[in-house]
């Protein structure tokens, strides 16, 4: 009789043990799913920050490609302008007036012109190294969301996982 009362003692204090064990476990697994999950939550987080960025960067670029384009239309407005006082020029020439004997106005619009041209090749150039950097960035940027999506979409994955084992523990 007190060899029974001895075994069913052991078994006993050996269930509880089993017991505190499964607790611990569970607690660990509760702390483990808690903290997958602040962790999903916060790469959707950032998935949504990078997304608004690139359309913020995407717009912005929409704008400088708009600029450059009209930067490159006032361009070639001026230099057709500049190429019919030239040929005005030419042509007032040809009337046996020399440009050298007699100083005329169109010695400072041509100066003036040519100045306003110089300015604008210098403006386009600096906004197609700009056009360039935003696209350079715009591919960056996509490149970086493609791979949030793959590390969201492992993450999500990882955490179905724990859910279907945590599922299976308890079953």
């Amino acid at each position: 009789m007190d060899e029974l009362r001895r075994k069913l003692n052991d078994t006993v204090e050996e269930n509880t043990s089993i017991k505190a064990d499964l607790d611990m476990y569970k607690n660990d697994l509760d702390e483990k799913v808690t903290q997958h999950k602040i962790a999903a939550k916060k790469s959707v987080q950032l998935i949504k920050e990078l997304k608004s960025q690139l359309q913020k960067e995407s717009e912005k670029c929409a704008m400088i490609e708009e600029s450059k384009n009209t930067l490159e239309d006032q361009h070639k407005q001026e230099v057709h302008r500049l190429r019919e006082k030239v040929s005005q020029n030419m042509a007032h020439n040809g009337d046996g007036i020399s440009p050298k004997t007699v100083p005329t106005e169109d010695d400072g619009v041509k100066r003036a012109l040519a100045k306003r041209l110089e300015s604008l090749l210098n403006e386009n150039q600096a906004l197609k190294e700009k056009v360039s950097f935003l696209e350079q960035s715009i591919v960056s940027l996509n490149e970086d969301l493609i791979q949030l999506r793959a590390a969201k979409t492992k993450a999500l994955s990882k955490t179905e996982e724990a859910t279907d084992d945590e599922e299976e523990i308890f079953i």
